[in-house]
């Protein structure tokens, strides 16, 4: 899972959200999935559209995340967290996302499948985008389709 990012793309109409969020953070997962044999899924969170797919097409938009904000998507964002973590047996989860996006998911424990690695990629935005990459080139993320 990956916080949405301030920084967008202005192109006008819908846009996949791993495109149009541009921060730098995407473009880390950007260079990666070009290169990836087997990409991890990703999810994208989001302070005005909740937990989504990365290919979920998005218009540009202005909102950022507040703690009323977190706690006001909190419930639906387990929720689909929930149904994704339903449909695919994960080894490892990982939660690259600040401190005000770590409010949105608060009770991830509760629906994390047993035996699911949670991890949350640490650091301020410098560190934390050094430790995303080291983490997206492990290649540790793999879905096993069918298991649960």
């Amino acid at each position: 899972m990956l916080a949405c990012s301030a920084t967008k793309k202005k192109d006008v109409g819908l846009l996949p959200a791993r495109v149009r969020y541009d921060g730098p953070a995407f473009h880390v997962l950007r260079k990666y999935l070009r290169r990836a044999t087997e990409p991890p899924t990703v999810l994208i969170l989001s302070a005005k559209y909740g937990l989504i797919e990365a290919d979920h097409a998005i218009p540009d938009y202005d909102c950022r995340i507040t703690a009323a904000i977190a706690e006001a998507i909190r419930a639906d964002v387990l929720r689909v967290l929930a149904s994704h973590l339903g449909r695919t047996r994960y080894e490892e989860v990982a939660f690259c996302v600040g401190h005000d996006y770590q409010k949105a998911v608060e009770g991830y424990e509760t629906i994390i499948i047993s035996g699911t690695k949670a991890t949350f990629i640490p650091g301020g935005q410098g560190r934390r985008l050094r430790n995303l990459r080291a983490w997206l080139r492990r290649d540790q993320l793999t879905a096993h389709q069918g298991d649960s």
